[in-house]
């Protein structure tokens, strides 16, 4: 059993074509066959890994920037989901707002105080129990 390795850089030779229209350029690869190392090297490789995968301890759900997850006590939950509602509220009343005052959408989607509030949105639905347990699935998945 034999693979090919690459015994030497590529040798480059360009050419000028007749008539100035240009050049073309070849390269030379130098190629040796060697025998190929054993399929059971790279068996006992792959059991190796397999192996030390199992015996470590899985790695901790991902934070995504600018998320805090599951920080919220249980008797959190009905005082975030109220600040929730209400910044939802205050992002589409501004929304109406400067689409009243003729912003392009572009404009809109550049308004700082919107930006924060939808910043705000997310980070607390990402710190009520059900959605961190629902954003966790996904991340598994």
């Amino acid at each position: 059993d034999y693979s090919v390795k690459l015994s030497a850089r590529p040798a480059k030779k360009l050419e000028e074509l007749d008539g100035g229209m240009g050049s073309r350029t070849a390269l030379l690869h130098v190629l040796e066959k060697v025998p190929r190392k054993s399929a059971s090297f790279h068996e006992e490789e792959e059991q190796r890994r397999d192996v030390e995968s199992k015996a470590m301890q899985p790695p901790a759900a991902p934070a995504f920037a600018g998320e805090v997850v599951s920080e919220a006590l249980p008797g959190q939950a009905p005082a975030l989901k109220d600040e929730l509602q209400e910044l939802q509220q205050n992002v589409l009343s501004r929304k109406a707002l400067l689409r009243e005052q003729g912003l392009t959408l572009k404009q809109i989607k550049e308004d700082s105080q919107l930006n924060n509030w939808i910043l705000q949105v997310n980070q607390i639905y990402s710190r009520l129990p059900e959605n961190a347990e629902k954003m966790l699935e996904r991340v598994k998945e």
